[in-house]
Parts: structure tokens; sequence; C-alpha cells
């Protein structure tokens, strides 16, 4: 379930990140790059994607993609949070620093450093320590011809759904409203609140800009202005365009 949780927010930055294809020659500088808290060199072709997002700490996430296979989801994700006395005295490193922590507590269930899927999570600092032999993208990539992987790039990922909403889902109390909104969060949706209340009324998920909520089935709470219907009374595609998803 970890695992998942953490494959899944990977996909949500990989969707909203800038993609390019890493180069064979290129995969140590790339790595090296990354470590370093800095930008990844890309190029129009080769056997890894890289992804770049800087998300609105200020922290920068990189992944790397094996292609043989890009459903398989085989990542490696570099974390380093910048700490130079420069950083330290930046009035975004309590934030940024805050942020890395988040995904960090995530990112290492993705697996141990020699798997198909892993993270290195390290201050800048602390780039050097990073042993590229023990990564598995890197010596898949090194026996592998950069040029199967010319095709233009898709990313073939779901909407990765937040840590936020993560938490947000494991207060409702109901399964079934779970994964109904879980499949509305996974395809676009907007951030919903849990067990929000309207003129003392109770409502399990709820959308509260748009005045939308899903209740347990049989459930026949209404409110002025609002649209509101048990589980019974959602279709999944419903609900993904009501709440701003697709």
């Amino acid at each position: 379930q970890w695992r998942d949780l953490a494959c899944s927010l990977v996909a949500g930055f990989a969707a909203v990140g800038t993609h390019g294809h890493i180069a064979a020659d290129s995969i140590h500088t790339a790595l090296e790059t990354a470590s370093k808290g800095e930008a990844i060199p890309v190029s129009d072709d080769g056997p890894l994607l890289g992804v770049t997002w800087i998300n609105e700490a200020d922290l920068r996430l990189t992944g790397f993609l094996d292609l043989l296979d890009p459903n398989a989801e085989k990542w490696t994700v570099v974390a380093a949070v910048p700490d130079d006395t420069d950083d330290y005295h930046d009035p975004q490193h309590p934030g940024r620093w805050q942020s890395w922590l988040s995904w960090t507590n995530v990112l290492q269930f993705l697996g141990p450093i020699d798997s198909e899927r892993t993270a290195w999570m390290a201050a800048t600092s602390e780039a050097n320590s990073l042993d590229q032999e023990d990564l598995w993208i890197l010596n898949r990539a090194d026996t592998t011809s950069a040029t199967r992987a010319t095709a233009p790039i898709e990313v073939p990922l779901a909407v990765g759904i937040s840590l936020k909403m993560e938490e947000e889902l494991d207060l409702l109390a109901d399964d079934a409203v779970r994964e109904l909104v879980r499949d509305a969060l996974e395809h676009g949706a907007d951030d919903f609140i849990a067990g929000y209340e309207v003129e003392g009324i109770p409502i399990e998920a709820a959308w509260t800009e748009r005045k939308i909520g899903v209740v347990p089935q049989g459930d026949s709470t209404q409110v002025r202005e609002w649209d509101i219907r048990d589980i019974d009374g959602w279709t999944t595609e419903e609900l993904r365009q009501a709440t701003g998803g697709y």
C-alpha cells in the first residue's frame, strides 16, 4: 500500500513536470546534477525519461523512468534539498525543508537503492555520497541502446494524489465513498474536504467551492444549493466532471 502511494505521488509530479530524454552517455551526469539539486541535461532520444518538477516550496524533485516498459513504472527519484550557508538563510528554506521531509517520508517506500524502483534522498552537500553503481536504472540503461526511445514522449501515468488528499481520504469512514472519491482525484478532481458541515449537516466528502457532496449509500442528506448524492446517485464519470476532473 505504501509503495502504491509512493508510485502515485511520483506519477503526480511526472504529470506536471518538465520532460526530456536522457542520452545513454549523459546518465551519470544527469544523476550527479540531480543529486546536487541542479537541472539535468536532456536530449531528443535516449533510454530514460527525465522528469523535473519544482513544487510550491521550491523543492526540486527529479525522476528517471526506464523507457523499455514505461507502464512498469520503474522510477529512480532524486530528492535533494539545498543546504549550503546561503540556503539556510533563504526565507524559503524552512518550507522547502519541511516539504522534503514530507516527500522523503513516502518516497522511501519505493524500494531499496538497488531495486527497480527507488529514491535517493539527501542534502545537496551529500551528493558525492551517491554511489551510482548501486542504482538499478543505471545498470539497466547501460545495456540498452540509446535509440530505443526515439518516439515522441508520452507519459502514460495517472494523475497522482497529494499527501494532503491521501490524509483526507483516510478520514472518510465509508469505504465505498472513499473509492469513488479516490477515482475522481486520480482523474484530476479538485481537492475535497472530509466530514465538512453545512448548516450543521455533515457531508462525508465535499467540494465546497463547487457545492458537490458524496454521502454513504442510502443517506438522503440534502442542503440548499448543493448537489449531494449517495454513492448510487453518482457515476464515476459524473463525479469526475462535477468536481473538475476529466
